[in-house]
């Protein structure tokens, strides 16, 4: 494993187990320190916030929009379109800002492994 450019191996799963839980518990922490309760709860769970109550959805400043947690710049104000969802909407993102990954999973062929015996065509 390579973590901050260092090379740290382990003997065991175990070892690997404890290094990583006390690695996410510091990571946790400074997140807990540095991050207002609200944005904690909207980045480090699957949520969202209630729609026309965000602090950038009227926003229209000229500026770059960043990450919460890590500051990684995102999206230009230029790429800002009222999309009347009650949440910000961009239409762009800055380049190389997001990496976008290709899912190679292969879509499930249809069987009736988990069909119920009523519905199995006879």
């Amino acid at each position: 494993l390579e973590a901050d450019g260092l090379q740290i191996s382990f003997q065991s799963i175990e070892d690997y187990q404890k290094w990583a839980t006390e690695e996410i518990r510091k990571i946790d922490q400074e997140l807990e320190e540095t991050l207002t309760p609200q944005q904690l709860y909207l980045t480090q769970n699957p949520a969202m916030e209630r729609p026309f109550t965000g602090i950038h959805q009227q926003e229209s400043h000229i500026g770059i929009y960043s990450c919460t947690v890590c500051s990684q710049k995102l999206f230009s104000w230029t790429h800002k379109f009222p999309s009347q969802t009650g949440h910000a909407s961009f239409w762009g993102h800055i380049p190389e800002a997001v990496v976008y990954w290709k899912d190679n999973l292969m879509t499930p062929k249809w069987n009736q492994a988990f069909v119920p015996q009523q519905y199995v065509d006879k």
